[in-house]
């Protein structure tokens, strides 16, 4: 007899492994429709890119700046607060009484 736990982690897994592949498929997909060339001139240099791998280059950048938002705008004030709140509970059952 297979647990409810077993079962919902073999669906979890399948749900994973399906989005994977539909997100690898269509990366293939979209590499294979952009194939042109884009020239990238900074001010320090010059490079020529498949115009996929430029984008795709961006679209891993902005997800790690986005990650990076996500960190500083929200969890590290959420845990700020919680050792704040840890701290004044500790202080709290520190000066109780106890009642006997």
């Amino acid at each position: 007899m297979i647990r409810r736990r077993a079962v919902i982690e073999m669906i979890r897994r399948a749900v994973v492994a399906a989005v994977l592949l539909g997100t690898l498929i269509l990366g293939l997909l979209f590499g294979s429709l952009n194939t042109a060339n884009v020239t990238v001139d900074l001010f320090f240099a010059h490079a020529t890119l498949s115009l996929a791998l430029l984008l795709a280059g961006f679209f891993v950048v902005g997800t790690l700046f986005g990650a990076l938002w996500i960190l500083v705008a929200g969890v590290l004030p959420a845990k700020i607060n919680l050792h704040r709140s840890r701290r004044s509970l500790a202080r709290l059952h520190k000066d109780r009484k106890p009642d006997v």
